[in-house]
């Protein structure tokens, strides 16, 4: 048999997790849990993804560490000598006791490390399975009242389109959140505060610079913890309530962004369905919101 190949620096599994590869069916993919006893490896055959299977559970009594071992071929070489193309791998996500996990990818003439530390949705489920703290929240709850809005929105106009017309900014604005949020509306057409009369650009009105600060403001003061809690007490059996109560902060962001269309989606989406100063004005404040947290994000990404 050719010596391994070592892609990157390799942590070692478990060799009971590596004798329990051999014993997998092609192109299946798996969950193995580990007791943390020599040898002592229980392996199910998954028929769902895996985040699906581990939604809600914990395992942390029994299994201090568990793996998802998936089926994959190599797409594309970064360096010479890597395998080809085509080559068949199996992928295995494992998270320790500690918190710490690994991607390693296993084939037949190699063994190697991809990932120092496994991170996405898969692994924030199996660190929450075990009872074990994910990575903090990449956006902050300042995306998620965006999402409201537009939620709020596209509710009405499904359920309760206006006869023969297009949502006007009047309807727009009570349709925001912070009507919800502090029981009163907080930007009326007319008012010192609402919008322009028609014909103004919005650009030459406080209502936008007043809105986003409206939006900085309020997730300032709520955070992640306060939006699980806010589900969580709303319904004890939907899925976003549970998810609520068994995701943390940043896990439960994370999945809550890939469970939902995109918000610039959902600004495509409405654009039929509403007058062109409320289009406007929707458009002006998500799209900033948006640009704040690439901003954020990219600052984050780049040394110093």
């Amino acid at each position: 048999m050719p010596t391994p190949k070592r892609l990157s620096p390799l942590e070692k599994l478990p060799s009971a997790l590596i004798d329990a590869l051999g014993e997998l069916q092609p192109n299946r993919c798996y969950l193995a849990l580990l007791t943390g006893q020599r040898g002592q490896v229980q392996l199910t055959e998954l028929d769902r993804h895996p985040v699906d299977h581990l939604f809600g559970q914990d395992l942390s009594p029994g299994f201090p560490s568990l793996a998802v071992v998936t089926p994959g071929q190599v797409v594309a070489s970064g360096e010479p000598g890597d395998p080809p193309p085509g080559t068949t791998l199996t992928a295995v996500a494992i998270v320790y006791p500690t918190g710490a996990g690994a991607l390693h990818l296993v084939g037949d003439s190699f063994c190697g490390r991809l990932a120092l530390n496994a991170e996405g949705l898969v692994p924030d489920a199996m660190r929450r399975a075990l009872g074990l703290p994910t990575r903090p929240a990449e956006l902050s709850a300042e995306w998620f009242w965006a999402w409201a809005w537009l939620d709020e929105l596209e509710l009405i106009v499904k359920f309760d389109p206006p006869t023969g017309r297009l949502l006007s900014l009047g309807e727009v604005l009570c349709a925001h959140p912070s009507l919800e949020v502090e029981g009163k509306a907080q930007w009326e057409v007319g008012s010192p505060r609402g919008g322009p009369p028609p014909g103004v650009d919005l650009a030459d009105c406080e209502l936008v610079t007043t809105m986003l600060d409206w939006h900085r403001e309020h997730s300032q003061m709520t955070g992640w913890t306060s939006i699980r809690r806010m589900f969580h007490m709303r319904d004890d059996v939907s899925v976003l309530s549970r998810a609520a109560t068994w995701y943390d902060d940043g896990s439960f962001s994370r999945w809550f962004v890939a469970v939902h269309p995109s918000l610039r989606e959902s600004l495509v989406g409405l654009r039929p369905h509403l007058s062109a100063q409320a289009m406007d004005l929707v458009e002006a404040v998500v799209l900033e919101i948006l640009d704040r947290h690439t901003s954020s994000s990219t600052a984050r990404a780049s040394p110093g």
